[in-house]
């Protein structure tokens, strides 16, 4: 029970030692009250002061005594003084899972460079999406797993936000496709058809390394970012299953960015029904999935999933308690000796 900054909370060992103390205090007071002699060698006794002298001493004795007692009550309450102080807990640690698939490479022109078309790709508007959501999540750590048909960790957990900017920045990802010369986007789309998704195999792969991390703390996040696509074309209905599984059986919270931009030739009615059974694969998942079809509202989408995420630096008031029971104890005691020395030294008299 909180009585403004005292902490209240009873302690039955405290009543028994009161119940002792007070016992013993009751005995005492009655054995000496039935002595009728006044010690010969207390010299302040003369037969001028002596009424005044021992009315004053048992009026102490029954205020040190009351007091005593008082003290010894208040311990069995076992007080506390309560104070409210603000924690700051660490970083969240975000793993971004990143679909590197030779589909995610749709949308390369047949210019001398990709780079020019960089954002027209689902895998360019997906880095630039990071790289914008990592800049709105600072104080945190972040980690990187490329998957294609393999998977491996790209960037450790690190606070460095650059580290994870710059190996999606388009040259570095240009950079991982291999491509050379000329004829870019020719060379990208005969090595799509040879580097298959294995999204499940990546998150499979990501959670182990949450797991296995040297610094595992049990409040990791990943974040899967890609187009729902197979190989073959259709789409992926595992990894919305897998992002649940993995939430429910290792409480690893999971997100999902889906990058539907669709470069293919239909018209828009159809790229439209398209993305939305991407999005509708993750209904009744409980999993928040956010859609990237558009690089002029990336930052907006961004902004969103970096504000659904818990805190990165969380605060939280946290109640202190000490307890006064030792020092009311101790009080208690010297107050009940000097009681009793005076009840020895002046006892009453008939």
């Amino acid at each position: 029970m909180l009585i403004g900054p005292i902490y209240i909370s009873f302690a039955p060992p405290f009543f028994i030692f009161a119940g002792v103390m007070l016992s013993l205090i009751l005995w005492v007071w009655i054995r000496r009250s039935k002595k009728s002699f006044i010690p010969h060698s207390h010299g302040i006794l003369t037969k001028k002061n002596r009424g005044k002298i021992l009315r004053a001493a048992h009026i102490a004795i029954f205020l040190l005594s009351a007091i005593s007692l008082l003290l010894l009550l208040f311990a069995s309450l076992n007080p506390k003084s309560a104070q409210t102080i603000n924690v700051n807990h660490t970083a969240r640690r975000i793993c971004i899972v990143f679909d590197a698939s030779g589909s995610m490479t749709i949308g390369f022109d047949d210019t001398s460079s990709p780079l020019p078309s960089y954002e027209k790709t689902r895998m360019g508007q997906a880095g630039i999406f990071i790289r914008k959501f990592v800049e709105k999540r600072q104080g945190d750590e972040f980690a990187l797993v490329f998957f294609d048909s393999e998977q491996y960790v790209s960037r450790d957990f690190t606070y460095d936000a650059s580290q994870i900017t710059d190996v999606l920045a388009p040259a570095t990802l240009v950079g991982v496709l291999n491509i050379e010369g000329v004829l870019e986007s020719v060379r990208v789309k005969q090595d799509a058809e040879s580097r298959g998704t294995q999204a499940v195999r990546g998150l499979e792969f990501a959670k182990d390394f949450i797991i296995s991390h040297k610094d595992y703390t049990g409040n990791e996040v990943i974040v899967y970012v890609g187009d729902l696509t197979l190989d073959v074309g259709t789409l992926d209905t595992q990894t919305p299953k897998k992002l649940t599984s993995l939430r429910e059986d290792y409480g690893i919270k999971t997100y999902a960015v889906a990058v539907v931009s669709d470069y293919i030739e239909k018209d828009e009615e159809e790229k439209e029904k398209i993305a939305r059974q991407k999005l509708d694969l993750f209904k009744n998942s409980g999993i928040p999935v956010y859609r990237v079809d558009d690089t002029r509202k990336i930052e907006q989408i961004a902004d969103r999933l970096a504000s659904d995420l818990p805190p990165s630096l969380s605060e939280e008031k946290i109640l202190t308690k000490t307890s006064f029971a030792p020092w009311l104890i101790v009080s208690s005691f010297l107050f009940t000796c000097i009681a009793l020395i005076l009840n020895e030294k002046f006892p009453k008299v008939p």
